[in-house]
């Protein structure tokens, strides 16, 4: 699993990371094809995410397939072989 941290936000500056995604993003856990989970510092929330697509929309956050509300929820249900996509109706 490769892991990037960057504390400037896509909201607040537009940058991007070196390899091309929003530095707020902090990838948890790598699915293949370059799908990754990724954790949006800005919001707290858990998204999945072709890395390669990010480009291909207005804002990265529109890249995401939100799975988890925040990261302790990711975690337990990742720790317990639980589904990672929660019902995220009226979240946002």
């Amino acid at each position: 699993m490769r892991v990037t941290l960057a504390w400037s936000g896509w909201a607040k500056t537009g940058a991007l990371t070196q390899e091309g995604w929003p530095a707020s993003w902090l990838l948890l856990a790598y699915w293949g094809c370059d799908v990754h989970s990724v954790l949006d510092l800005d919001t707290g929330r858990v998204g999945l995410c072709d890395l390669d697509a990010v480009e291909d929309f207005e804002a990265p956050g529109e890249a995401l397939l939100w799975q988890t509300p925040d990261l302790s929820t990711w975690l337990r249900a990742w720790a317990q072989g639980e589904s990672l996509f929660f019902d995220m109706a009226g979240e946002g």
